[in-house]
């Protein structure tokens, strides 16, 4: 039950304002109507608390906007066009009308932004919206009861009033903000944003942001950023990029991936890895890696591989295979194994050795 006849009007106000819009942002009005409801004690006979200093233009102050243009759509269907900068002087006069509200006195200063993000956070705010005076912000805003967090991103504040309510920014307002604003966003407060926005962002502005946010970005959009930045993801994440991004990532992420990405890559890539990692690859991966690359495997992986593959080693890594591996590689490649090793191979092996070699075997 509304009390307070201040409550009343702007209870009117803000359902006409849900009505006008016609939106998500105007649904999302109504709904949140409550959070800008004032407080029984306030009253139009209270006592009007002591004059708020608003202090310089919003040119001129720390954070605030000088460029770009932010459109919105008026309750008569018209047009409207606020310039950033004259939005974000609205923002000022609000916050401190919220703390005006509030009974707190600001004098001798401007607010500051910490002040502001407090007073945006309060439910006075809704109050000091009641009137024609910021009719312009909310519609800058898509509505009434976006102004808070469209407001902190205005005027750089240190996070958002309403966090649970910034990803319901209208599109149009948020591409309608200039660059220069989005890059001073601390990290914390980008986080909020939606991902279809933070998608359209230069790498730079993205760098900053927590691991989980960046992997739930397109994989178009990750690839764009510095290896440094994507080799701190999940390797699900990065095993979702292309062969050529994988392939600037540290050997120590690479290392981390699935056989089956590692496989993609390209040789010298694979090369650089440790040989427990080679080791799980297919054969037809290992086979196209360098001989000595090969010859630092197990020998149990060695033997998966081709013949013609394995007839590649050095002696000393042939020595230490299987016998039924070695009994598939050519005699020319036999003939070279110390004595000790030829006695172990089959008599039939034995048998197509040259007259040297076996006379070599028959005195051992």
């Amino acid at each position: 039950m509304i009390k307070s006849p201040l409550a009343k009007i702007f209870t009117v106000k803000v359902l006409g304002l849900a009505a006008a819009c016609g939106t998500a942002g105007g649904v999302a009005l109504a709904a949140n109507a409550g959070a800008f409801s004032t407080d029984a004690h306030v009253t139009p006979s209270s006592p009007a608390p002591a004059a708020v200093t608003v202090g310089a233009p919003a040119q001129a102050r720390p954070g605030a906007a000088d460029t770009g243009q932010t459109a919105g759509t008026l309750a008569d269907g018209t047009a409207s066009t606020v310039s950033t900068s004259r939005a974000a002087g609205l923002c000022w006069e609000v916050a401190s009308k919220a703390v005006a509200r509030a009974g707190q006195t600001v004098s001798g200063h401007p607010l500051n932004p910490v002040a502001a993000e407090q007073a945006l956070a309060g439910t006075q705010v809704g109050q000091a919206l009641a009137g024609p005076t910021f009719a312009s912000l909310a519609q800058a805003a898509g509505a009434a009861v976006n102004v808070p967090d469209y407001c902190a991103v205005l005027l750089t504040l240190p996070r958002f009033p309403q966090p649970g309510l910034v990803r319901d920014l209208p599109a149009r307002v948020l591409s309608a903000l200039p660059a220069t604003l989005v890059d001073k966003l601390p990290a914390p407060m980008l986080a909020e944003l939606p991902v279809w926005y933070l998608a359209q962002q230069p790498s730079h502005v993205l760098t900053g942001l927590p691991a989980h946010v960046l992997a739930g970005l397109p994989a178009g959009t990750i690839a764009q950023l510095p290896a440094g930045t994507i080799a701190q993801l999940p390797a699900g994440v990065i095993a979702q990029l292309p062969a050529t991004v994988i392939s600037q990532l540290p050997t120590g992420t690479i290392a981390t991936l699935p056989a089956g990405t590692i496989a993609g890559l390209p040789v010298p890539v694979i090369s650089e890895l440790p040989p427990p990692v080679i080791a799980q690859l297919p054969a037809g991966t290992i086979a196209r890696l360098p001989v000595g690359v090969i010859a630092k495997l197990p020998a149990a992986t060695i033997a998966r591989l081709p013949v013609p593959v394995v007839s590649q080693l050095p002696v000393p890594v042939l020595s230490r295979l299987p016998i039924p591996v070695l009994a598939k590689c050519p005699v020319r490649v036999l003939a070279q194994l110390p004595t000790g090793v030829l006695a172990q191979l089959p008599v039939s092996v034995q048998s197509g050795l040259p007259a040297s070699v076996l006379s070599q075997l028959k005195l051992g």
